[in-house]
């Protein structure tokens, strides 16, 4: 629906007159076009974030508490 409604903007189509769209397109199946590639691309991108917070965390720890 994102993507849908950011290349709609130049003809200002709602969120519900781009999700009907979408369903006369392509059904229920349209509106999951792309999400197995959302979760191949946020797994990664999550694990770093979660480590570059955990090490952050320690390094700042160790700095200001002296642990």
């Amino acid at each position: 629906m994102k993507t849908r409604l950011q290349e709609n903007r130049g003809t200002k189509l709602g969120l519900v007159a781009t999700a009907r769209a979408v369903w006369a397109q392509g059904g229920v199946r349209a509106f999951y076009k792309g999400f197995s590639a959302c979760l191949l691309r946020a797994f990664p991108a999550n694990a770093v974030q979660f480590s570059v917070n955990d090490w952050t965390t320690k390094r700042l720890r160790g700095h200001y508490l002296g642990e």
